[in-house]
């Protein structure tokens, strides 16, 4: 089956995750401060889960940070795709959000957890409508594997 030619994306690193718990974070810490000062937590044990949400948010934060310092690369070779942070690992790419110029891919390795990724058209001009060809006829040979043509005719 001919499908759309190989495409190849490098996504620079995406800090916006990280952007977004960090201020989560700190919203979080003033009302745990505005609480603590109010007089609202009354108990040691208020004050200890407070602490404890306040921790694991920050360490949620740090984790997402480092996630989003790596280059990551995402490669359709006409066939299947390939996903990489270090070494290129197979994988199945889905589109879960489709805005033209957005789009959100939920990225699940053969070997492991999935992964969200956001890509712009601004960041990726030149390989956009080729990305895009790529991914919606992975997903019709995904919904279709027994080889249908993309033009709804048998094949």
């Amino acid at each position: 089956m001919n499908g759309p030619p190989a495409v190849s994306v490098v996504l620079a690193p995406n800090r916006t995750e990280a952007c977004i718990a960090g201020g989560a974070s700190f919203l979080l810490s003033l009302v745990v401060c505005g609480l603590f000062f109010s007089g609202a937590l009354q108990s040691a044990a208020d004050v200890a889960w407070a602490l404890l949400l306040l921790a694991f948010s920050l360490v949620l934060t740090a984790s997402l940070a480092y996630r989003g310092s790596a280059r990551v690369s995402l490669r359709w070779d006409g066939e299947r795709w390939s996903y990489a942070r270090e070494e290129g690992i197979a994988c199945t790419v889905g589109i879960a959000l489709d805005w033209q110029y957005w789009m959100l891919l939920r990225v699940e390795p053969d070997s492991g957890l999935c992964e969200w990724l956001w890509l712009g058209r601004k960041a990726q001009v030149k390989q956009w409508p080729a990305l895009r060809r790529a991914l919606i006829f992975s997903a019709m040979i995904a919904d279709d594997p027994a080889g249908a043509d993309p033009l709804g005719r048998l094949v």
